[in-house]
């Protein structure tokens, strides 16, 4: 079983680059429901080809913690989280429409 695989595919426009797999321990991924604790950096793009800028990031200050399925972030990060397990560090690439916020 190779765990870096996601459990379920990513739909068409949102894609998972791994940069930091996550130690062989840490087995369990986040499901929804789950309070969740993540760092992240916003990027975006309005040429092409593109040149991402960063927007916001929470590196700087408390990482963002929030519930899993509650629409709370954007719907490619509800997608691409449940594929995590905790210590991995992933970089999520979607279009525009999984970029806004979740229903």
């Amino acid at each position: 079983d190779d765990l870096s695989e996601p459990e379920f595919p990513l739909p068409d426009g949102v894609s998972k680059e791994i940069l930091t797999e996550a130690g062989t321990s840490q087995w369990l991924k986040p499901k929804v429901g789950d309070e969740v604790t993540i760092h992240y950096v916003a990027k975006h793009s309005v040429s092409t080809p593109p040149e991402f800028r960063e927007f916001y990031s929470s590196r700087s200050g408390e990482p963002f913690c929030f519930t899993l399925g509650k629409g709370q972030v954007a719907k490619g990060l509800e997608l691409g989280i449940p594929t995590m397990r905790r210590g991995e560090l992933a970089q999520f690439t979607m279009r525009g429409d999984f970029g806004a916020m979740a229903p």
